[in-house]
């Protein structure tokens, strides 16, 4: 399971869990909200997972909450007030607000928690483009080299990997629950926010294929023995700014963990073809082989 699947297990389970229950609030004073939010574009509805540090960690101290979610949309210019989802789990109850809408690609969101009293917490965010990919060429053989091209990009990240469904004759018999043989991640991330153009990605599936079978030893064939169906997948993971970074980051500060951020995946059909080359022989030699046969 990847970083990105356990944080949105987050979202919607685990919370800051500790072994006891009976922490102290942190700030008496002004109150803290911890925010967890991962928006992915190709879903709804999506969630913002709440929490209120000053509750104590108990199943009682954490029904009710106190605290107003709401999310500005700055491209349309517009506010909505997050429902509470309550949930429950580990012996506590977790909060997670509910957007319903649509996510817009490039658009700057902010997520304000705010408490009765007037404190409150924010937190900003920018979802990634949403450009359409390019793969060219397909339906050649195995050797030769495939580019992938995609922008723009302002400033967000790109984690390209090629990988193909074991055993499978076509593609309706993949499921849900198919089992893939994935490649190397590729990442592709933006140097303080300067990768504003195209990600160019330039693969040979039969190298690929030879990464995900490291033991394979023979100088040719693996399209042939492995692409039963003739086409390799190209999976691409896209991350507004900062957010891969965010995830992917080790730090055992609370409030540092706070990540609200936007994504989507996607998974694109590359045709190979697997068949061996045609051999064009010679009058001799065409001669000679029919001599044999008969």
């Amino acid at each position: 399971m990847n970083k990105l699947s356990i944080f949105i297990l987050i979202i919607f389970f685990l919370g800051l869990i500790s072994c006891g229950n009976s922490l102290d609030p942190l700030d008496k004073g002004t109150g803290t909200y911890t925010i967890y939010g991962a928006f992915n574009l190709r879903e709804q509805p999506n969630y913002i997972r709440v929490r209120d540090i000053n509750a104590p960690f108990t199943k009682a101290a954490t029904e009710p909450i106190d605290g107003k979610v709401l999310l500005y949309n700055f491209g349309t210019d517009s506010v909505a007030v997050l429902e509470d989802q309550i949930v429950e789990y580990f012996d506590l109850y977790h909060h997670n607000f509910e957007y319903s809408e649509n996510i817009t690609p490039n658009t700057k969101y902010r997520v304000t928690v705010e408490r009765s009293d007037g404190a409150s917490r924010v937190l900003n965010m920018t979802t990634p483009t949403k450009p359409d990919p390019i793969i060219a060429p397909v339906n050649q053989e195995c050797e030769v080299p495939v580019n992938f091209e995609m922008g723009p990009l302002n400033g967000s990240t790109v984690v390209v990997s090629l990988g193909y469904p074991p055993g499978k004759d076509s593609l309706n018999t993949i499921t849900e629950n198919t089992e893939w043989k994935w490649g190397p991640k590729y990442i592709f991330e933006s140097d303080e926010g300067q990768l504003t153009g195209e990600v160019t990605f330039t693969f040979i599936p039969d190298e690929q294929l030879r990464l995900i079978h490291k033991f394979y030893r023979f100088p040719t064939g693996i399209c042939r023995e492995y692409l039963k169906t003739g086409y390799i997948f190209l999976k691409l993971e896209h991350y507004g700014p900062g957010f891969y970074e965010d995830i992917t980051s080790d730090t055992l500060d609370i409030m540092k963990n706070q990540r609200f951020g936007g994504f989507y995946y996607d998974t694109l059909l590359v045709l190979v073809d697997t068949l061996p080359n045609q051999v064009v022989l010679s009058p001799f030699q065409s001669q000679l082989r029919g001599s044999v046969e008969e």
